[in-house]
């Protein structure tokens, strides 16, 4: 009798077994999957949505309590007002997109919750509400069940910042913007000359680099000198109060303004030769000596420049004027009296407490001299262009504004005095933005 070779017939059964296994595994990663990353991704969007609703019940409280950077405190009652609104609505968000959270995301991983945040950085405090809102959710599984124990739950999460009105650069008088650390005296805040420059209501800060390298004073009261990069003294001058470091970078939404919409504006062609002007898109704006060009209220849109020479004169109520390209230079002796429009411009669109703004894109310079008589009022804007005041005499013209530019050289052997108010400063609305 032959020997009979051990049966094979079993082994067939245990490979279709293991492959039915590794189908349903298939079958419930490509089903169950799905429905995981669709329920994940319709879990965040309610997240988001909640968030900012919450975030956007913030502002409109901040708004009609007139609550702004420089009113705001942690601790006070309106902080519990807003807070019980703002939850409110996220949850009412939420249960709009089929989802059931409350007020304490501690117990099962649903819910909303508000932080209030004071963060001082040296030279300056930013201060906003963190809005968090937590939504977990079982997915039905189909398959799943057959490979993996246990229900198929997973958990959101998303914050909303929201800030409140503020003035720019949370009311500094004196910026730059430009980050970079000192190379002479070529970047950031430069004090330089004999001067004596008294800054009343707002403080210096420079992004980066702070230079005192003359022999006059720098005095501010109601508020701080601070530099982000490097302070370099190099002359007997004296600063009050003493400079201080920033130990983080500006947010990035209380150094923008938003730039006036001048497509709707007629074009005007150059004016050289000053008389009345009317708002409108100029390729240039050049008043001479003995020459007078008095500015109707509203926007003044420039591709190529302003000029007032020696002994003319530059008169605007109400005007913002904004420059393309070009340099806004004003000569010495010159008369220059002009203001920004009120809070609520009239006419649009020129911009509220805005007076003079070189756009993002135009790397020029203002150059504010003027005599005696001379008035700035209205925030002056030159995110990527250069600031520069200073001149001879005892008496320099009154500016009652905030210098904002990417460099501000300060010189001379003048008394110059900043004020700014914050009345008459342009407000940053409150800003939301989402942070994960």
């Amino acid at each position: 009798m032959k020997d009979r070779k051990p049966s094979e017939s079993g082994q067939a059964l245990v490979l279709i077994v293991l492959g039915i296994v590794a189908l349903l595994g298939f079958t419930a990663l490509a089903i169950d999957g799905g429905r995981v990353y669709s329920d994940r991704r319709n879990m965040q969007n309610a997240s988001d949505t909640s968030s900012l609703t919450a975030a956007a019940s913030y502002a409109q409280f901040f708004d009609a309590n007139q609550i702004r950077h420089s009113n705001w405190n942690c601790g006070d009652s309106w902080y519990i007002t807003a807070t019980a609104l703002a939850k409110t609505a996220a949850i009412n968000r939420a249960a709009s997109n089929g989802y059931t959270i409350d007020t304490d995301p501690s117990d099962d991983n649903d819910g909303v919750e508000a932080t209030c945040f004071e963060v001082s950085y040296g030279g300056f405090t930013d201060r906003f509400i963190d809005i968090d809102t937590y939504i977990t959710a079982q997915t039905p599984s189909s398959f799943a069940q057959f490979v993996f124990s246990g229900p198929l739950v997973q958990t959101v999460r998303s914050t909303a910042r929201v800030r409140p009105q503020t003035s720019l650069v949370f009311g500094n008088a004196i910026v730059s913007l430009n980050p970079a650390d000192c190379s002479g005296n070529q970047n950031g805040v430069q004090f330089d000359g004999s001067q004596d420059v008294k800054v009343n209501g707002g403080g210096v800060l420079s992004a980066g680099c702070l230079g005192t390298n003359g022999s006059g004073s720098v005095a501010v009261t109601n508020g701080g000198i601070s530099y982000g990069a490097r302070w370099t003294n190099v002359g007997p001058g004296t600063e009050t109060p003493d400079p201080i470091k920033n130990n983080g970078p500006l947010p990035e939404q209380v150094t923008e303004i938003d730039p006036p919409n001048c497509g709707g504006l007629q074009n005007r062609g150059a004016s050289r030769n000053g008389g009345n002007l009317l708002p409108g898109n100029y390729t240039e704006i050049s008043v001479g000596a003995n020459e007078t060009a008095t500015l109707t209220s509203g926007l003044y849109c420039v591709s190529g420049g302003v000029s007032v020479n020696g002994r003319g004169s530059l008169f605007g109520n109400g005007v913002t004027i904004y420059l393309t390209g070009g340099d806004f230079d004003t000569g010495g002796g010159s008369q220059i009296q002009l203001t920004a429009p009120l809070s609520s411009p009239d006419p649009a669109p020129a911009l509220p407490n805005v007076l003079i703004y070189l756009a993002k894109s135009n790397s020029g310079s203002i150059n504010m001299l003027g005599n005696a008589d001379s008035r700035y009022l209205g925030v002056i804007y030159a995110p990527d262009g250069e600031i520069e005041i200073g001149g001879s005499g005892s008496t320099l013209p009154t500016y009652n504004t905030q210098l904002i530019g990417y460099n501000v050289f300060v010189h001379g052997n003048a008394t110059i005095d900043i004020n700014f108010l914050e009345s008459q400063a342009y407000q940053a609305p409150p800003n939301i933005d989402m942070q994960r």
